[in-house]
């Protein structure tokens, strides 16, 4: 008995070529992403990152990855206005992580707006997120909002 391979090295030719013509055009977009790293706090043994990605109508994406989470907690997110030092309001509530015991992620996408600490709503894109004054919080649940376990600061 012979085998013909034919169709199946030309499945997967065309699905090389598919996924580097995708990944090529991601790059051609010219969008930008910045990441910056989240801290421990009080002992928590739980840091991460903070993705920032620019989409093309210039608003942009928070990617959240915390490197280990508390099992079935909701771990709230936040940016707030301020320093981790000066924190003040929060200035653009994120989604939260769902605590697994192990690390765990959570996205927010298409941020248009932020809130200043008098009140004000402005219009935020990804480079004012950059340049932004402010910090991301993770806390250890929805309702312990008083309980900071990672942070760090954003933008200049």
């Amino acid at each position: 008995m012979q085998l013909n391979f034919g169709p199946l090295v030309l499945l997967c030719s065309a699905t090389l070529l598919f996924g580097a013509c995708q990944k090529e055009e991601s790059l051609e977009k010219g969008l930008r992403s910045t990441e910056f790293d989240l801290t421990e706090v009080n002992g928590s043994g739980i840091s991460g990152k903070v993705l920032f990605s620019e989409n093309k109508d210039s608003s942009f994406n928070v990617l959240v990855t915390l490197n280990t989470s508390l099992l079935d907690s909701l771990h709230a997110v936040r940016i707030y206005n301020g320093r981790i030092d000066s924190a003040g309001p929060v200035a653009i509530p994120l989604t939260s992580i769902l605590g697994n015991g192990v690390a765990a992620h959570a996205e927010t996408r298409d941020i248009r707006e932020a809130s200043l600490p008098d009140g004000l709503v402005i219009p935020m894109t990804y480079d004012g997120i950059l340049s932004f004054k402010g910090f991301v919080g993770v806390h250890l649940s929805e309702t312990r909002m008083d309980s900071l376990i990672s942070h760090g600061n954003i933008g200049e």
